[in-house]
């Protein structure tokens, strides 16, 4: 693997944070490296690697007290992308609107945002952007189950 400089393109930081995301998760789950002595798993991972190098995620945030609020509660329940901020291709999270009742519960409970009146419909589209509709890591070859 070919040493790059720091911050030299979009790319290369992709690149780097993927690496960064695979080894991490390699690390602790031990029980998916035996896949990488299947050079059929290993074509696929490369091919995967290749077209679909990602950037780590921020955490979360917002300037709107709604998305502040929402985000806030989607991190109080534990809705959080801990792989770099990303999901692994084998996360099944629950449905949409489960998590959106969950949300509005949290907020409605809390001492400073249970006067915020917040739509079902922006909480979702907060939780969409947030947490649901984040593109997962590239690693669905080491899935033990494809």
């Amino acid at each position: 693997m070919p040493l790059r400089p720091f911050g030299s393109s979009w790319s290369i930081e992709a690149e780097r944070h993927t690496l960064q995301a695979l080894c991490t998760h390699l690390a602790r789950n031990p029980a998916i490296r035996p896949s990488l002595a299947d050079p059929e798993r290993v074509r696929w991972l490369i091919r995967d690697l290749a077209h679909g190098a990602r950037r780590s995620r921020a955490e979360p945030s917002g300037l709107r007290r709604t998305t502040v609020e929402v985000v806030a509660a989607l991190l109080g329940l534990g809705y959080v992308h801990r792989l770099l901020g990303r999901p692994l291709p084998s996360d099944k999270p629950p449905p949409l609107e489960t998590i959106v009742d969950q949300v509005l519960d949290r907020i409605r409970q809390s001492p400073y945002a249970r006067h915020l009146s917040i739509s079902p419909e922006r909480a979702a589209r907060v939780i969409r952007r947030r947490y649901l509709d984040v593109e997962p890591w590239p690693f669905a070859a080491l899935d033990p189950t494809p």
